[in-house]
């Protein structure tokens, strides 16, 4: 309205130079001092940080899954062992056949310098025949379990065998 009646209008706006507003030898406005960025080297700045922070968060849940894998490899490498341990036991009790003396419980701490405890338990069932009626001499139970025992400790592996008075 201001044009009709003679007066002059609202300046017209000016075009934008390429680079931001600057005038004829000015230096570009620092956003961090010290650093020397501008307002576009900044933002390029915070951008790349937010694109790194994405993918570290992104990464982390596939490191979470790897190491969760390796343990259950490990603890499954771990029970082989302590079956391997028990078998050979329970080879070495065989072998000594019905003649076995210990009846009770005993453990066996740090077996061949592993870390396992095995519980060998032995229980003499002279009385008792099998379903052939073939008299059955001692029971042996083998638990091993991961060293230092505890008392609610959940056990690697378990074997259980009858000793015959006839053989194995």
């Amino acid at each position: 309205m201001a044009a009709e009646h003679g007066r002059p209008g609202p300046p017209a706006p000016r075009s934008r130079r390429p680079g931001g507003r600057r005038r004829c030898g000015a230096q570009p406005r620092a956003f961090l001092p010290g650093l020397g960025l501008d307002d576009r080297g900044a933002a390029l700045l915070v951008e790349v940080a937010v694109a790194s922070l994405l993918l570290v968060l992104a990464i982390l849940p596939i490191f979470a899954a790897l190491a969760a894998s390796l343990l259950a490899m490990e603890e499954s490498v771990v029970v082989t062992i302590a079956t391997g341990l028990l078998q050979d036991r329970a080879e070495v009790l065989k072998a000594a056949g019905y003649d076995l003396v210990l009846v009770g419980t005993r453990v066996l701490e740090n077996y061949d310098g592993r870390p396992f405890d095995i519980h060998e338990e032995v229980t003499s069932v002279e009385t008792m025949t099998d379903s052939d009626g073939i008299s059955v001499v001692k029971r042996v139970v083998l638990t091993i379990y991961r060293h230092p025992y505890a008392e609610a400790a959940r056990p690697l592996a378990r074997w259980e065998f009858l000793l015959y008075a006839d053989g194995i």
